[in-house]
């Protein structure tokens, strides 16, 4: 029943027959959670040619496995080295949204030409996730 809920208020099923609507039959083409689905079928129209791209860079950040290696909440033993990482990792994120992070950190690893791999590795960041 929740599911069924979530859909009506994404607007992929019509709220009296629970008939799929327009949204969602543009939603259901794409391999993604339903609030997913709906957030770049949203960004694809005129009014938000602006932000499309980054919502789709948001979106298939928060798809895929975490991007951060070493959480400052690890339990392990926090060396110099660690510190000075977590550091540097710091100036790339976004103190007022986790979202707004990701885009961040994707943003700043686009615009390493030829040092991907060495970025991530100083930023304790999985390469396989971008």
């Amino acid at each position: 029943m929740a599911a069924l809920q979530t859909l009506i208020k994404l607007g992929a099923l019509d709220p009296l027959t629970a008939s799929m609507t327009q949204t969602g039959s543009e939603m259901a083409i794409l391999p993604t959670d339903p609030i997913y689905s709906r957030l770049l079928v949203t960004a694809l129209k005129p009014e938000y040619a602006m932000v499309k791209d980054a919502v789709a860079t948001i979106v298939a950040m928060l798809s895929v496995e975490n991007v951060f290696y070493g959480s400052s909440s690890d339990s392990t033993t926090i060396d110099k080295q660690k510190s000075k990482t977590m550091k540097r990792r710091k100036r790339l994120l976004n103190q007022s949204s986790d979202h707004l992070s990701l885009l961040q950190v994707f943003t700043a690893w686009q615009e390493q030409a030829n040092n991907k791999v060495s970025f991530c590795n100083e930023h304790l960041i999985n390469i396989k996730s971008l």
